[in-house]
Parts: structure tokens; C-alpha cells; sequence
């Protein structure tokens, strides 16, 4: 895991002609790597740099490395696989399969033998000491109930540490899990995402598994087969990169920083950044033990209204800001139990609102009382009651100064507009016009607008 952070680091130091599709590490330390570009080239480097540069007939996809007879396999476009002997330096018999594209390929140590996979869903399974194909595995077969596409591939493949388990993953987001003594699978986990399964990898300590397509990393129990957690990052993901005697993991995204994730429940934080371990005991306290999931939150009123008085103090209530926090199990059945009374309740409040809004409508209020022409408006409010015309004027803005300025008073005797006394007190009283005792400018009468019978 260390190795292959620092040669993550040293690789922004070093140039290369091509895109990099894959590499290994041939040395214990990081001193020796070989790296597979995307131009048909393989390139060795050393702690000084590029130390050679081999070509290989077609373009590769994948390598991995046989540490007992020093070959390196190298997967390409096509049904064969590259070996190159880096104790001899020179290409060996290639291995030549059925598969027409390998995706992917592992060497399995325990064993000696070494895993190819790809289209069809077809797994083979070569002696490397015979360059012979010892089994094969059609995972469109193994299954009873076949609902994958013939177009599904075998996208990845890896061993455990043991080498008696592996896993596939497939072009359709799936993973099987088999023991090399039997050609059926033990498990069949889905990723649920549809996506090409672009890398597995096994955790000894925890014995858990990671699978991971451009989307999820999957964290599943060993022994188990279920989930266990995830890593979602927001950018399409690359690669990944674990040890098995920590429970730290880097994630390779589309992003210029590599991704760091520490799960404690995985394994111990490792030795060169152990300050993990403190902060991830911070972080636990700060979380609070307490929290009321199965509770449902009331206040003193609504206990009051449903008789639960009597449980204050009790150890079925417990205290939380204006209220308390009651089960959900109790509280549910107390409310099976008032629900007759509640449902009566609402009846009588429902026939009250009915009641109140018949009698409204029979008897009609003023918001405010009418300054002037009080009986006039009464009269208006018996005509709208008989559903006439003329109550529509209490409503209309255009009359409002009727009934709130005296200037517009109707006088109730109508016999005093004609005499000339009741006259002389309106005019005097708005200052408007004065009249002498002999009524003789009939011009300056008529001025103002007014029509007097008597002249």
C-alpha cells in the first residue's frame, strides 16, 4: 500500500510517451516497476529512471507478474497473452485462448496456476508450468435462472490470500464468488448499478471484499455475503488501492487529488499517520448517543387532552426542550383508545360550525355603525334580507360617504325642505350663502343651484 502511494508521487516526477493502462511492482520496495502504456510498449524503471523499453505485437490492456519463474503475462486486444521473461529477457510461448477479447487476468500464488476473462463470460484457467489450459468456466451456464445478456463479459477477476475463493465481476454489474473445487457459484452479489465491475480486492484482517465500478465502492462481509458499507465519491472512479493490515483505502477518481477514506470498523489507522486514531475518537464523542428515533415527540397540552397526566415524572415520559418524547408503541395505543372519543368530538365541533354559519346568514351585522342615516341603512338591510336591489348600496364604495359624512343627512320631514327657516339654518351653518329677509335676488339663488317653489 505504502509502495504504491510513493510511486504515485514519483510518477508526477517522471515523463512518459504514452498513457500508463497498467503497472506492477517486481521488487519488494519500489526500486523495480514495469509499466504497460497504451502504445504497445512496456517500460522497466528503476530508481534512476526508464531502464528499458519493450514492444509487444498488439496493444495491452492488463498485466500481472509470476514471482517464481520471474514472467510477466500481459493481456491484449485478442485471445492472447504476452509472457515475458525478465530472468532471461526474452518473450516466451504465448498463451493462446478461446476467449476472443480478455478484459482481465490474475495469478493465483498459492496454486500456481493463472485466471483469464472476457467476452461470452468465459473464465479459463491456465498451468503455467504446462502453458496448457487446465479448466474453463462459462458463467452463462453456472447460473439456473439465466437473465444476463450474451453480450455480458467477465470484466475483473481476483483471488483471495488463501487462493482456494475467487471473485468475477461482470460487464452487467454483478460478482460471483466460487471455490476453485466446484464450478457453481457460492453467492451472486449485485452492485445494482448496471456498470462494468472495474476492480475486486480482498481484505485478509477484516475479511471483507471491495468491489468497485465508475460509480460506488462496495464493502461486503467475507463470511456473510452482505453489505457492510460503501464509498460514493463525487467523481467517476478509476482504480482503488487497499491494505489488508489497515483500514485506510485511496480512491483514484477524475480529479487531480487521489481520494483518502478511514473506516475504524475496517482496521487500525496505519503506523506512518496514526493520528487518525485521535481524531476518529473526537469525532465519536461529538456524536450523541441519545437519539429519539422510536419516539414520538408531544407537549402539556396534548398530554392533557389525552389524559396522560398521571405518567409526568414516570420513566415512560422523558424531558426534552417544551415537551417530551413518548414510545411510539404507547403512544399509538393510547390513541386507538381515545379514538371513539376524538371522533365525537369532531362531530359536535363540526354541527356547532354549521349551526353558527346558518344563523349568520339570517341575521346581517355592520362591521362599523353608520355615522349618518342610520334609518335609511336599516331599511336597506331589510331589503337586502327580501333580496332586493337596493341593499346592494350598502356594499358599494360609492355611496360610503352617505353613511359617513353629516353633510349628505336625509331629512325625515320632508315638508321642512320648502320652508324658508330650515333653509336659512343650513346655509348659515356651512357659511355658504346668506339670506336677507326679503328674498328678492332671484339670480344669485339660482346661481348655487337651487329651485324655490315660493319664488
Amino acid at each position: 500500500m505504502f509502495l504504491k502511494l510513493m510511486i504515485i508521487f514519483l510518477l508526477k516526477k517522471k515523463r512518459f510517451n504514452g498513457e500508463i493502462n497498467d503497472f506492477i511492482i517486481l521488487s519488494e520496495d519500489w526500486k523495480k516497476i514495469a509499466f504497460l502504456r497504451n502504445d504497445q510498449h512496456l517500460e522497466f524503471h528503476t530508481q534512476y529512471g526508464c531502464h528499458e523499453r519493450i514492444k509487444i505485437p498488439k496493444f495491452g490492456k492488463t498485466l500481472t507478474y509470476n514471482r517464481f519463474n520471474c514472467e510477466i503475462y500481459a493481456s491484449s486486444i485478442g485471445s492472447e497473452i504476452y509472457t515475458l521473461n525478465i530472468e532471461k529477457g526474452q518473450f516466451s510461448e504465448s498463451f493462446i485462448s478461446k476467449i476472443n477479447n480478455i478484459y482481465t487476468i490474475d495469478y493465483n500464488h498459492n496454486f500456481d496456476f493463472l485466471a483469464m476473462g472476457g467476452n461470452g463470460g468465459l473464465i479459463e484457467f491456465w498451468d503455467s508450468r504446462t502453458q496448457k489450459a487446465a479448466a474453463h468456466l462459462n458463467l452463462m451456464k453456472v447460473v439456473k435462472n439465466n437473465q444476463f445478456n450474451k453480450k455480458t463479459a467477465a470484466s475483473s477477476i481476483k483471488f483471495n490470500h488463501g487462493g482456494i475463493t475467487f471473485a468475477t465481476g461482470t460487464s452487467s454489474g454483478e460478482i460471483f464468488l466460487f471455490d476453485i473445487r466446484s464450478q457453481y457459484p457460492l453467492k451472486i452479489l449485485d452492485h445494482k448499478y448496471g456498470l462494468p465491475i472495474k476492480k475486486i480486492e480482498f481484505h485478509k484482517s477484516a475479511k471483507k471484499i471491495y468491489t468497485s465500478d465508475r460509480e460506488i465502492i462496495k464493502i461486503w462481509n467475507q463470511d456473510e455475503f452482505s453489505i457492510f458499507s460503501s464509498i460514493n465519491p463525487e467523481p467517476k472512479i478509476n482504480d482503488f488501492c487497499i491494505d489488508s493490515n489497515n483500514g485506510i483505502s485511496f480512491v483514484a477518481v477524475e480529479d487531480i487529488r487521489v481520494q483518502a477514506h478511514f473506516i475504524p470498523a475496517v482496521g487500525p489507522a496505519p503506523k506512518w499517520c496514526i493520528s487518525l486514531e485521535s481524531i476518529t475518537e473526537e469525532l465519536g464523542k461529538k456524536i450523541e448517543k441519545n437519539i429519539y428515533t422510536d419516539y414520538n415527540f408531544i407537549t402539556r397540552e396534548d398530554l392533557k387532552e389525552l389524559g396522560l397526566d398521571m405518567l409526568l415524572g414516570s420513566p415512560f415520559l422523558k424531558v426534552y426542550m417544551h415537551g417530551f418524547f413518548i414510545h411510539n408503541k404507547l403512544y399509538k395505543q393510547i390513541n386507538q383508545i381515545n379514538s371513539k372519543d376524538i371522533y365525537k368530538n369532531y362531530l359536535k365541533s363540526k354541527i356547532k360550525k354549521e349551526i353558527k354559519k346558518k344563523r349568520s346568514n339570517k341575521v346581517v351585522k355592520f362591521k362599523t355603525v353608520p355615522k349618518s342615516n342610520k334609518n335609511y341603512a336599516l331599511n336597506l338591510l331589510k331589503q337586502k334580507i327580501q333580496q332586493k336591489r337596493e341593499g346592494k348600496i350598502l356594499h358599494d364604495e360609492r355611496f360610503q360617504s352617505l353613511f359617513d359624512n353629516s353633510d349628505f343627512e336625509i331629512e325625515e320631514d320632508l315638508n321642512s325642505l320648502h320652508h324658508p327657516i330650515s333653509l336659512k339654518k343650513k346655509f348659515e351653518e356651512k357659511n355658504i350663502f346668506t339670506f336677507k329677509r326679503k328674498y328678492k335676488d332671484k339670480k344669485k339663488i339660482k346661481m348655487y343651484g337651487l329651485k324655490l317653489d315660493y319664488m
